[in-house]
């Protein structure tokens, strides 16, 4: 493999790339064409007393045939105040089915089931595409209820963006940025991993070189403002402001955060410093660790998936369902390939 020229003109290329937008001389060149001043880096305002909490979802596939698939999703909220945890809430694992008839009224209801009312728009019967949106549903539902336990003055975390990326969940999300608002309750939305580029730069590479090149210490945050990047905003699903930010300074970690299009500069500061207050944990500094905790008390790991496929192989086996119908059903020849 290694001896073979275009495997090896490959590498060269990918590495190419990758030096390209990690390099010094490219990022010094965008930096001075960028319209961002080192005065547009702002602070966040000094501590945060108030409860902090997260909410996160999870999907796993269980079962998967060429006509339908299971998945297994359930969503998770945790609370802390003072670094100490004040609560964790879990969904009952859901094993919604997915099939090219079916997926609809699974989905219709799910939604029925969170939020009392029929979705407007039908779901993708694509099983991966579906399985998002089902977790994602249960996610919002549970970021419904925790905003109940909270109060004045309190921040609620989510994992992503304030963006939805099924239609049925926009007037969802618009209810808990509206309620949020209405409530007093800081809204913060964090992502692990960003897509968005400036001039064909990573975005959070390049502020975060920028902020390198003008000297500024982290915590720092800084609003993008509309426009410089690549991609085009379509408004209709977004539902927030885009900021890049670092929250501790022996941390590499540049995060992108979302705050809703209400929020003023003193929202801004005192939502971003409820990140920054939960970012010292020694495990991954600079990352949030409400969000942190939350995503392992809800991720789907392959124990938990093996458990759920048990169970409904136990299940369909009580009804009469033998191992050769089984194996048509759910039978992967790629297993047998690997066997040889």
């Amino acid at each position: 493999m290694r001896n073979n020229r275009l495997y090896r003109d490959d590498l060269d290329s990918v590495a190419g790339y990758i030096n390209g937008i990690c390099s010094g001389e490219p990022l010094k060149r965008i930096i001075e064409d960028a319209p961002i001043n080192p005065e547009d880096f702002r602070s966040p305002a000094n501590g945060f007393d108030s409860t902090v909490a997260a909410v996160d979802g999870s999907n796993a596939m269980i079962l998967e045939s060429g006509s339908f698939s299971v998945v297994a999703l359930r969503a998770v909220s945790v609370a802390f105040r003072g670094g100490e945890r004040l609560f964790t809430k879990t969904t009952p694992l859901r094993l919604p089915w997915i099939s090219n008839l079916h997926a609809s009224d699974e989905y219709r209801r799910l939604y029925m089931e969170c939020f009392g009312t029929e979705p407007e728009n039908p779901i993708d019967d694509d099983p991966s595409r579906a399985a998002s949106v089902f977790r994602d549903t249960l996610e919002y539902w549970t970021a419904r209820e925790t905003l109940e336990e909270l109060k004045t003055s309190d921040c609620l975390l989510l994992d992503g963006s304030l963006r939805t990326s099924h239609a049925s969940h926009n007037p969802v999300l618009a209810d808990i940025v509206r309620d949020c608002g209405n409530l007093g309750i800081y809204l913060v939305s964090v992502s692990k991993r960003n897509s968005l580029t400036w001039n064909g730069f990573p975005l959070d590479i390049s502020v975060n070189a920028a902020a390198s090149e003008f000297g500024i210490k982290a915590p720092w945050f800084i609003e993008i403002p509309e426009g410089i990047t690549d991609q085009k905003r379509h408004e209709q699903w977004h539902r927030g402001k885009t900021f890049i930010i670092k929250l501790h300074p022996a941390s590499g970690i540049v995060l992108k955060a979302e705050i809703p299009k209400y929020a003023d500069d003193e929202y801004a500061e005192t939502a971003i410093s409820a990140c920054t207050e939960y970012s010292g944990d020694g495990r991954i500094p600079g990352y949030p660790y409400p969000l942190m905790e939350v995503h392992r008390e809800c991720c789907i790991t392959q124990e938990i998936t093996d458990i759920i496929r048990q169970d409904v192989i136990g299940r369909i086996d009580e009804n009469g369902i033998d191992r050769t119908r089984y194996n048509q059903l759910f039978g992967d020849l790629h297993d047998e390939f690997a066997r040889y």
